[in-house]
């Protein structure tokens, strides 16, 4: 087993997500339920999707989609039914997939309970007042790296694919860092060359493992070290999906694409890479919470719910009926009139440009949140937090669905946000006591939205904010750094002097 020396810091949180679960708590003034029954039955702490406890919840409910997937090419939700009992917890976690032949959704459980089995064997260990887990001692750091690696190895397509989506970017980089002069000083450089070198040490590890798909003890503690060293290096915050730090990495995207023409952003691919590691250490996390421990002593059962069949029909995103589009969401506007012809012929030549097919037989599929909403006013759910765990951020129709949905019914259903894609295949699901009212609202809403794309469209052509890079909106621990290098080096068979990482 590795020795580390210093502990392995993972993220903290604020004490207060640590409220009792089981004590009296007083309700917001302005709380609203899913519906007419007590949400979370026996659970006074857990009222609303903005309660500090069900924050703590959603992450959960995300962090279970996410590694229930073993495949690229699909998308599962959560929700989640929490009830006390005798002081215990019994959690009910719903998932759905996209697909409902999909290996992932055959699989899933399987490897969910191995992972929470896994957690409810890590012992506690107290860390003061607050319960609050910012170091991992020495001796749980052996569960961290087997929940990591069971994660991964599951789901090693998808990890791979993270790892290598941009690779082909990496040299270039490499070689701009090294030859400037002006932007870096030396210590930044030296954190910038050593993280494109680590990122390189994980693109060789997973290329060599493609064949088993299995990923070696040696590689996951290097990988969490790895993680740790970016977070103490100021190269991704301290926690690791936070969007309002400014890191090291933002700097560097910046000036790529200022200088050099390179858009993507390194930050993103970092947390991608280590998107697994940060969903292991927050499920960590709750082994090491006095309170949210909870839900690891009591009991804990996943169940799935099926993607309900759909019928084939024909998209037609002919030139036509995309300007019938446009012209009905810019009526009475000022765009509206002769004057604005050729933005609007301009905007519809490029909308139609980005479709691969403008008329298509298309296979329709009910998105994993919508299965969720139907299901819930079907009654086939009871009693679970209004919020929506998803394994990737919901398309522009579903949020436009679930925001209509909410003005229709005065719910307060939420998800994590939105990529802002949308696609000819999106279908819509059936519920009948609300279809009509929920089909007017979402019509509305697209309109909205087609209208804010081409009034960007319009600023973007009249140079009034060229600077914006105007693009289709819809579519589209702690370780040295010779550790590191000890590690990885290990793990791609050459010989080095790290025989001291081992106990």
């Amino acid at each position: 087993m590795f020795r580390i020396d210093q502990p392995i810091l993972v993220d903290t949180e604020d004490p207060e997500y640590y409220a009792e679960l089981l004590s009296k708590t007083h309700r917001p003034p302005n709380w609203r339920l899913l519906s007419n029954e007590t949400l979370c039955s026996g659970i006074p702490g857990i009222q609303d999707v903005d309660d500090p406890l069900s924050q703590r919840i959603r992450t959960l409910l995300d962090v279970v989609a996410d590694i229930s997937l073993c495949k690229r090419g699909n998308v599962s939700a959560t929700m989640a039914c929490i009830k006390a009992n005798k002081d215990a917890l019994e959690t009910q976690i719903y998932i759905t997939f996209n697909h409902k032949d999909d290996g992932a959704a055959r699989n899933c459980l399987v490897h969910l309970q191995s992972i929470f089995d896994i957690l409810s064997r890590v012992p506690y260990r107290s860390h003061g007042v607050d319960s609050s887990p910012k170091d991992i001692s020495s001796e749980l750091e052996g569960s961290l790296f087997e929940i990591c690696r069971t994660i991964h190895n599951y789901s090693f397509d998808i990890f791979a694919y993270r790892v290598n989506k941009r690779k082909h970017k990496l040299s270039d980089i490499r070689r701009y860092i090294e030859q400037d002069e002006h932007q870096f000083n030396s210590r930044q450089r030296s954190k910038l060359l050593g993280f494109l070198s680590h990122v390189g040490f994980i693109i060789k590890v997973v290329a060599n493992a493609q064949t088993t798909k299995q990923l070696s003890s040696n590689f996951i503690c290097g990988l969490v070290k790895t993680y740790s060293f970016w977070k103490k290096n100021s190269l991704l915050p301290k926690e690791g999906l936070a969007d309002n730090a400014v890191t090291l990495l933002d700097h560097v995207d910046a000036w790529l694409a200022d200088t050099h023409g390179i858009g993507f952003r390194l930050r993103r691919w970092a947390v991608k890479i280590m998107s697994f590691v940060i969903s292991a250490d927050r499920l960590f996390t709750l082994t090491q919470s006095r309170r949210l421990r909870k839900f690891l002593d009591g009991t804990f059962v996943i169940k799935p719910l099926p993607c309900p069949a759909t019928t084939p029909y024909r998209c037609n995103l002919s030139s036509e009926n995309i300007r019938v589009a446009l012209d009905a969401a810019l009526h009475q506007t000022k765009y509206s009139t002769a004057e604005w012809d050729e933005e609007r012929e301009s905007f519809t030549v490029l909308l139609r440009d980005k479709l691969e097919d403008s008329e298509a037989c298309r296979k329709p599929t009910v998105h994993a949140e919508l299965v969720m909403i139907t299901a819930l006013f079907k009654g086939e759910l009871q009693e679970v937090l209004p919020y929506i765990g998803v394994s990737k951020l919901s398309c522009m129709m579903c949020i436009h669905y679930i925001q209509a949905l909410n003005e229709v019914t005065g719910k307060r259903i939420a998800v994590k946000g939105s990529h802002r894609k949308a696609y000819p295949g999106w279908s819509w699901p059936s519920l009948p006591s609300h279809d009509r009212e929920v089909r007017r609202a979402l019509l509305q809403l697209n309109r909205q939205q087609l209208w804010s794309d081409f009034n960007l469209h319009v600023e973007s052509r009249r140079g009034s904010n060229s600077s914006m890079g105007y693009g289709v909106p819809g579519f589209e621990t702690v370780a040295t750094e010779d550790d590191i290098r000890a590690i990885f080096s290990l793990e791609l068979g050459r010989p080095v002097d790290a025989l001291r990482l081992y106990v």
